[in-house]
């Protein structure tokens, strides 16, 4: 984030230039410059709004995508063109359409709460430790489909308790509902469609454009290097490092999952590192916190992680 002209686009002094736009009826506005958004480039608040009632479309929109972080000054310039034909044009025709139609950027999708959850997740926490995506897309389908499951199952000997039907009964009857709430507001398919990189105990992560790739087998081949092959291991650590260094976290995040499910006292620290540097590499700190904490403490039967006192602005 050192090039002048990137430091330049995320300049307030510049964005006050280039807003507001507006005539008689409706304004376009975004307060703040760009912030860098890792997996995306800069991205910037846009909001349109009739100057009587103050209600329009908003959002948050690429202004930089990744593709072209080395020409932010021509991408900017292009934009400032289009906000002159917008101005030109008039702003009124525009307020009932998307936002990023108007502006003719492209959506700031995350893979974070900002996003409708991807899919629902099982994870056998004190037992083997897999993970795996459920087929049900709501948390209240999942368990339905469970107490289904129990009530029904062939291989219980004794009935399934009285609560188990009276807590399919009240799932059952806001299933309408939980669908409806789904169809407006549906899984966020830049990640449902994402390629996954086959990670030991789990389905594996998507990454976001740009954040590399692992060059060695599949997690087959990686468990048996993990476990018998200490040199080679060595090498694809070091490896995994120097590309997060650079920016691309794929091979840090695997390998650190990979060690982190297996759990052996040997590769600890080093799963600790390659997960909390690749999370910090995704924009993900949170994450990358979590891990910290849980690293301190793993040996514990069970872990929280809650804020500290003053915590709430700005805490982990």
């Amino acid at each position: 984030m050192s090039n002048p002209e990137i430091e330049a686009a995320l300049a307030l002094e510049r964005w006050e230039k280039m807003f507001p736009v507006k005539d008689e009826r409706a304004q376009l506005a975004s307060w703040d410059p760009p912030h860098f958004a890792p997996g995306l480039g800069l991205v910037a608040e846009f909001s349109l709004f009739e100057a009587r009632t103050n209600r329009g479309p908003s959002g948050e929109l690429v202004v930089v995508p990744l593709a072209r972080m080395s020409e932010p000054a021509r991408v900017l310039d292009e934009l400032a063109a289009t906000l002159e034909g917008l101005r030109s044009r008039g702003l009124a025709s525009q307020l009932d359409a998307p936002i990023e139609a108007t502006v003719g950027l492209a959506p700031a999708r995350y893979d974070d709460p900002a996003d409708p959850p991807t899919c629902i997740a099982h994870n056998y926490a004190r037992d083997s430790a897999e993970t795996w995506r459920d087929s049900e897309p709501t948390p209240l389908a999942v368990l339905a489909a469970l107490a289904r499951e129990r009530i029904s199952s062939p291989y219980e000997e004794e009935p399934a308790p009285l609560p188990v039907y009276a807590a399919l009964a009240a799932m059952e009857w806001f299933e309408e509902a939980d669908r409806e709430a789904l169809a407006e507001d549906p899984p966020a398919q830049r990640w449902l469609e994402a390629d996954r990189i086959p990670t030991l105990g789990t389905f594996g992560p998507a990454l976001p454009p740009g954040a590399g790739s692992i060059r060695v087998g599949s997690p087959d081949e990686r468990v048996k290097a993990w476990k018998t092959q200490p040199p080679r291991v060595r090498t694809w650590i070091e490896s995994a490092k120097r590309d997060c260094a650079e920016g691309r976290p794929a091979a840090a995040l695997t390998f650190g999952l990979d060690l982190h499910w297996l759990g052996t006292e040997e590769h600890r620290d080093a799963a600790l590192e390659l997960l909390v540097m690749a999370y910090e590499k995704l924009g993900r700190r949170a994450h990358a916190e979590t891990v910290k904490v849980h690293y301190a403490h793993r040996d514990l039967r069970s872990v929280g992680v809650f804020l500290q006192p003053g915590e709430e602005d700005g805490g982990p």
